[in-house]
């Protein structure tokens, strides 16, 4: 087993118990909840016809989840991690870099290019040393080297945790029988991300609000690293944004401009630890 296909396993392992049964917790609308592993919180929100919390947690993972009466839906995933094995020498990992960038796809090639070249030297720094942090290690420390490391290597170092995490999510995904729409990589508070969006058939509360008829599910998935834990983030928008939704996906109120609303909007709400 190579490490790479190692690492992928431990992650998606660690990702299973995300989707077991949880209990209602006691919180309600407004009041702050607190992970259990003290990783993060955030503040219950309040939906239309109110909100249902359910978590479930163990001393390693866990995750809470938001539901209201007219289909809105989020969820907070979480898992703690061990440091990734070592690649042994900084010329594997250089290696493994160019060959997870040459099998990505090319918007996503292109995408991880437009989000380095579009940064200031401060946030390119703290990208790399964020991105450095949850590769597998090596004997040198390619974050502070001086001269900076130019824009190709930090591509390719991104190119192979994009990697990683886009592996988890397609498995996360496959729990829902979905139908890929979307998959972007995106940099928030320079942590790079994994962002998927979505189409599964009923199988929800989503309703027609205005003939009562189920709809498919259009939801939106953020996977990242987070000072140590592996997050899975997921949002559902309620039965009226998704009747509303026009026919093109990409539009302003589409689906993927909407599960990207959401989703950042669920992200900027947590107080991460």
């Amino acid at each position: 087993m190579t490490i790479r296909a190692a690492y992928f396993l431990v992650l998606f392992l660690a990702t299973a118990a995300f989707y077991n049964s949880g209990a209602l917790a006691r919180q309600d609308p407004g009041e702050k909840y607190t992970s259990p592993l003290r990783n993060f919180s955030i503040t219950v929100p309040s939906y239309p016809l109110g909100t249902k919390v359910e978590e479930s947690n163990d001393k390693i993972h866990g995750w809470v989840g938001f539901k209201g009466g007219a289909g809105d839906a989020a969820r907070i995933g979480y898992q703690r991690l061990d440091p990734p094995p070592s690649v042994g020498n900084p010329d594997s990992l250089i290696a493994l870099s160019r060959a997870a960038l040459a099998g990505l796809d090319s918007l996503s090639r292109a995408m991880l290019r437009n989000i380095v070249a579009g940064l200031d030297s401060l946030s390119r720094d703290s990208l790399l040393t964020h991105i450095v942090q949850q590769l597998p290690r090596t004997n040198i420390d390619i974050a502070h080297q001086r001269p900076p490391a130019p824009d190709s290597i930090i591509i390719e170092l991104a190119a192979l945790l994009y990697g990683f995490i886009a592996n988890v999510q397609q498995q996360l995904m496959a729990h829902y029988d979905a139908r890929l729409i979307s998959r972007e990589p995106v940099v928030l508070d320079s942590t790079l991300m994994v962002f998927t969006v979505a189409v599964s058939p009923e199988g929800s509360e989503n309703v027609d609000m205005a003939t009562g008829k189920h709809l498919d599910v259009g939801f939106g998935h953020l996977v990242f690293i987070k000072g140590g834990f592996l997050y899975n983030l997921f949002v559902q928008p309620n039965g009226f944004a998704a009747a509303m939704a026009p026919k093109d996906p990409n539009a302003p109120n589409g689906v993927v401009q909407t599960a990207r609303r959401l989703v950042q909007t669920l992200y900027r709400s947590i107080a991460f630890q």
